[in-house]
Parts: structure tokens; C-alpha cells; sequence
């Protein structure tokens, strides 16, 4: 790679209608599990989500924003259910998922609820 910030091109497959065509775009997905502390109560775990992930959702190099939990399928043996939330954030390239990093809401939220975890892992793909 090039230049930080420079990203690789990631091709994909934007199907509609039938059809469908492939594109080019660089960007950075940050995926992170957070694992809670199982003493939490609902409405702690309510304020995680809606005070601390969706307080991230704003952030101007965040380009597209994503909270889950985990899905209603069938356990398989390599698949993670055990997490209780998930964000997958898009960045343009390295250099925005490097802004996010460092933005003050950013640390505000790992400040605030840093806490309230037992875990969390963090996948980054380009």
C-alpha cells in the first residue's frame, strides 16, 4: 500500500432489480464485538447502546454506521454469538478510521463505558 490514508481498492458485487454491476471503492470497515458484563441491567445495557454507540454514529469520518446484536440463527461451531453488541463503522480510508480513533467523542465514549465491558474485539479490513 502506498501513502497511509492511501487504502486499497475493494471491488464489490451491487446487486438490484435482477441485475447488477461491480464497483471499485477504498475504504476501511471497523467491525467491533463488545462483550458486557453480565451484571448489567437492561436499562444500563439501553444506555450503552443508545448514550455510547449511537454517540459515535455522528462522527464526520464515519461514513456509513451500523449497531447489531447478536442474530437469531442456528448456532454453528464458527460462529460468535456470545457478544452483546457489534458496530461496524465505513471509513473512506485509513486516515478517517485514524481521525475516529483519536476524535473526542471517541475517547469520551471509551472513557464513559470502558466499564461496562468484559471484552471487546476489534476487526478492521480494507
Amino acid at each position: 500500500m502506498g501513502a497511509e490514508g492511501a487504502g486499497r481498492k475493494i471491488k464489490f458485487w451491487l446487486a438490484g432489480g435482477g441485475s447488477g454491476r461491480w464497483f471499485e471503492q477504498t475504504m476501511l470497515v471497523h467491525t467491533v464485538l463488545f462483550y458486557l458484563r453480565s451484571d448489567l441491567t437492561d436499562a444500563q445495557k439501553l444506555e450503552f447502546r443508545n448514550e455510547g454507540l449511537e454517540s459515535l454514529r455522528p462522527i464526520s469520518c464515519v461514513k456509513q454506521y451500523f449497531v447489531g446484536v447478536p442474530a437469531s440463527i442456528p448456532p454453528r461451531p464458527v460462529v460468535d454469538l456470545s457478544f452483546t453488541f457489534s458496530i461496524t463503522a465505513i471509513f473512506d480510508d485509513v486516515a478517517g478510521h485514524n481521525e475516529y480513533q483519536v476524535h473526542p467523542t471517541h475517547k469520551a465514549f471509551v472513557e464513559r463505558f470502558k466499564s461496562y465491558w468484559t471484552k471487546v474485539q476489534i476487526y478492521d479490513a480494507e
